[in-house]
């Protein structure tokens, strides 16, 4: 008997040493990957090369990599207010993390400030053909996502579903092969500047993404879609319907904000936020110094219209001559 007992002391003071052992080993790859980054290159080295390739980069050059997804996450963490759970209709307030990932954009901050300093005719063109081209590769990635998640779990009983919608790469692939994070955040990020620039001839362009983004609604609202948790995932990580983004694009690239913007003012208040950004410097020795508002070296102001719902936003497109 004793000696049964031995063997069951041994046995749980080695699975005890065992577990400790994976906690230690989970703690060490954590600390590991909080200090490398992407090929083993330390993340200060690595911020450091990404902001070099950055400034050497011609302004269409900025612009076509706005798909790079690394940025809209770092040298700066994006934000964690993502919580809450799936609901549908979307919240009025859905949305919000996306936007301070393109804030937090040096690269979305460098086009921001060079297109400013030239003709509108010129930028509104470099964003429309920008716009034309990366929709087409988005539209046909969401397709393809959205048929993987959707295939993958058409014939489970909705009581055994586990998991929500798709799992996004949201790092750079080495060879620089474009993410659906990656272009979506893109186009959200064009749209900004569109409107921001006020540029009235990217009208066209900006009315196709607000096309596709309320098919997407409709399509993801209709419970026969598929499951709840999947729709919502999809457009709330993979869809273009950022009803914030997207009104800023509308009023902003409208030529007046009159009629449409008067009309969208709730209980006499202003109905938009202004963000205050670091003016790019090329000249800076190192991104963090991007990263901080130095009034001597000038800020950049930017509007994003507030949260709303989708009566509001629906309300804006009626009120202007934009498709529906």
């Amino acid at each position: 008997m004793s000696s049964r007992n031995n063997s069951i002391s041994v046995i749980r003071f080695t699975t005890i040493v065992i577990f400790l052992a994976l906690i230690l080993c989970a703690k060490i790859q954590t600390a590991a990957a909080r200090g490398v980054r992407g090929g083993g290159m330390p993340v200060p080295e690595r911020i450091v090369q990404d902001f070099n390739s950055l400034k050497a980069e011609s302004l269409e050059q900025t612009i076509k990599n706005l798909y790079l997804v690394d940025f809209y996450y770092w040298p700066r963490s994006r934000g964690g207010g993502g919580g809450g759970g799936i609901t549908l209709p979307l919240p009025q307030t859905i949305g919000q993390d996306d936007i301070d990932s393109i804030f937090r954009n040096l690269r979305f901050i460098k086009v921001y400030d060079e297109l400013s300093q030239i003709e509108n005719s010129r930028a509104g063109k470099l964003i429309a053909d920008q716009i034309n081209e990366t929709l087409t590769l988005y539209n046909r990635m969401f397709s393809e996502t959205w048929d993987r998640v959707f295939k993958i779990h058409e014939n489970e009983p909705k009581e055994k579903r586990q998991t929500i919608g798709p799992s996004l790469q949201i790092s750079d692939d080495p060879n620089g092969t474009p993410t659906l994070a990656g272009v979506r955040f893109q186009l959200l990020s064009l749209v900004v500047l569109a409107g921001n620039l006020k540029l009235e001839n990217t009208k066209p362009a900006i009315a196709s993404i607000v096309s596709e983004a309320i098919a997407q609604r409709k399509k993801f609202y209709d419970p026969n879609t598929g499951f709840e948790g999947d729709r919502f995932s999809m457009l709330t990580k993979a869809g273009l319907y950022n009803r914030q983004v997207l009104a800023t694009g509308i009023l902003l690239t409208s030529g007046t904000q009159t009629k449409a913007d008067i009309k969208s003012i709730s209980n006499g208040q202003e109905r938009w936020e202004s963000r205050q950004l670091a003016r790019y410097q090329p000249s800076a020795s190192s991104p963090y110094d991007m990263l901080r508002i130095d009034p001597s070296g000038g800020v950049i102001d930017a509007r994003i219209y507030k949260p709303l719902d989708d009566d509001e936003f629906d309300k804006i497109c009626r009120d202007t001559d934009y498709e529906r």
